[in-house]
């Protein structure tokens, strides 16, 4: 009966989608099924050669043709089966990488609109897909968490320093976009990062606004400032800072951000952090050298290239760097080396 019913149901799928062509009819989803026949014949051949044996009246000719036949019959399942299993496998992983893909375009809703991913690998209507993400990601229903700020500090994390996670190769200008490759790998997972996170932040910003803060003194001020300075800590003791600083704090007004005492800034917008600009999926391509180098066979597939709209970037100078992103976590890994480029108002620049 349980051979029966595989059979049975195979021969209903066939005929129900054969308007679906090849690729429906191989779907992965129907081999579930054909699961049944095996465990059916493992069963039936004992019962088979018992009943075969208990005849009084048989011929070793019989008894041979009916061993061929089965022979021949299991080396041809086997066969078969053997070739629906690698392409099952491979079917696996494609379907794996799909789903990571979605869970990053997801993860990156509110900040990267991707609407061309989020139908492709999760749902037809990429407003609905929003706006139901939001309310779980609400709710704490959703892990990891979305991304809901373009500062990459929300997700990035310290890596570890015998861990290697990639490297940001290259940035070409092309006209009005940019040709940006290198590798990315998850040593944690021992495999490829599953999107590329490209980041921007101004060129000498930090240093440009320190001088004008704090202008550099002549040498004779300068020691006459010291040594005023010097004489004044000698007067204070660390109970009456703490409590001046304590009775200070009290009458602030609480902020999103640090003030300036607590060694923060002032103002959030001259915070000098990573800010997204785009994240790269489906970018992987082989490397060889990357498999011989850390003789691992999982680094073929770390590399990744890609060309970008100049659009995504404002006018200016900018350093460039580039962040593994793991999926399954959330977290984000800075890749090694940074660029420097210069858009301009008309184009992309050098």
């Amino acid at each position: 009966m349980i051979a029966l019913y595989s059979i049975i149901s195979a021969l209903i799928t066939s005929v129900g989608r054969v308007a679906f062509g090849v690729e429906s009819a191989l779907s992965s989803k129907y081999t579930t099924f054909s699961l049944y026949l095996i465990i059916a014949i493992i069963h039936l051949l004992p019962i088979v050669f018992s009943h075969i044996y208990s005849q009084k009246n048989y011929r070793k000719s019989q008894v041979w043709l009916y061993k061929i036949t089965v022979a021949i019959a299991i080396t041809g399942l086997m066969i078969l089966h053997y070739g629906s299993f690698t392409y099952s496998v491979k079917e696996i992983k494609y379907s794996y990488q799909l789903r990571m893909e979605g869970k990053t375009c997801l993860s990156f809703i509110n900040i990267i609109e991707n609407k061309s991913c989020v139908q492709e690998n999760i749902l037809a209507s990429y407003d609905y897909v929003k706006d139901l993400a939001n309310k779980l990601n609400y709710l704490g229903m959703l892990k990891p968490n979305l991304v809901t700020s373009n500062n990459i500090e929300a997700i990035a994390t310290k890596k570890q320093k015998d861990k290697n996670y990639g490297s940001l190769d290259g940035i070409i200008p092309l006209n009005s976009w940019y040709f940006v490759n290198g590798w990315a790998f998850l040593p944690e997972r021992n495999e490829p990062a599953d999107a590329i996170i490209l980041t921007y932040k101004k060129e000498g910003r930090r240093k440009k606004e320190e001088g004008r803060r704090h202008p550099p003194l002549p040498p004779f001020e300068r020691g006459e400032e010291e040594g005023k300075r010097k004489k004044w800590m000698e007067t204070q003791t660390p109970t009456n800072e703490e409590g001046r600083r304590k009775k200070w704090m009290e009458t602030q007004t609480p902020t999103n951000y640090k003030h300036s005492v607590d060694g923060g800034v002032s103002n959030p917008k001259e915070k000098d952090d990573w800010i997204i600009f785009d994240v790269l999926m489906s970018a992987q391509t082989q490397r060889e050298n990357l498999v011989q180098l850390f003789n691992n066979p999982a680094y073929l597939n770390a590399g990744w290239e890609q060309t970008i709209s100049g659009k995504l970037l404002p006018k200016g100078k900018w350093k460039i760097a580039a962040w593994a992103f793991d999926a399954r976590s959330g977290k984000a890994y800075k890749l090694d080396t940074n660029h420097q480029i210069t858009k301009n108002g008309s184009g992309v620049g050098e």
